[in-house]
This record gives structure tokens, C-alpha cells and sequence, in this order.
């Protein structure tokens, strides 16, 4: 039986964009392992970033995730684990990231 993800899209504000598509998300779902993907019922794509301080959230039980619009341009620095560096992702340290190293992330 296949499971049925509900992809929920809400136009952004400002100019705030979302960096990833919901093809790209379709992508990802394929990948992931079927007794985890039966968890998720629904992603959502909103503007509720906190003015750039939250990437996306899921809600308490994890079966909804929300991934949010960002600015154009900027810097993710302080989203990086410990030990990863702007380099590894194709940025340089003290500047804003290009669209394309902030998909890679």
C-alpha cells in the first residue's frame, strides 16, 4: 500500500523565497526508509522563519514537517554543527551564501 504525503504550499512574503522545491522534497521522501516514511503525513511550506532564526520545525509528534521561506541571500554559519565549515558547502566565511550552497545544506 502506498503511503500518500500531503505537500501544503503557501506563497511567501517579502521577498523571501523558498530554496527548495517540492520536486526536491519528493526526492528526498524517496530515499528515506518506508517504515519511517510512514510516520509523516503531511509537509508544509510556510512563512513562519522568525525572521530567519528557524529553518523549518515539525510539530510534536514529528508526523508534519515545516520547512520555511528565507531571505534571497544569507548567511547560515550559525546553523552548522560543530566541526563544519562554510567551506564544505561551497561558501566563503564572512559572507552571505549563494542560492546554490545554501540548497546544499
Amino acid at each position: 500500500m502506498k503511503h500518500e504525503i500531503r505537500i501544503t504550499i503557501r506563497p511567501a512574503k517579502a521577498d523571501r523565497v523558498y530554496h527548495i522545491s517540492e520536486e526536491d522534497v519528493r526526492v528526498v521522501l524517496s530515499r528515506i526508509p518506508a517504515e519511517t516514511l510512514q510516520r509523516v503525513k503531511a509537509i508544509y511550506f510556510n512563512d513562519e522563519s522568525r525572521g530567519a532564526r528557524r529553518l523549518g520545525y515539525t510539530n510534536r509528534g514529528r508526523r508534519e514537517i515545516a520547512l520555511c521561506a528565507l531571505p534571497p541571500r544569507m548567511s547560515m554559519t550559525r546553523f552548522l554543527a560543530k566541526g563544519q565549515t562554510p567551506e564544505q558547502f561551497g561558501a566563503r566565511r564572512g559572507s552571505q551564501w549563494p542560492v546554490l550552497t545554501l540548497r546544499n545544506l
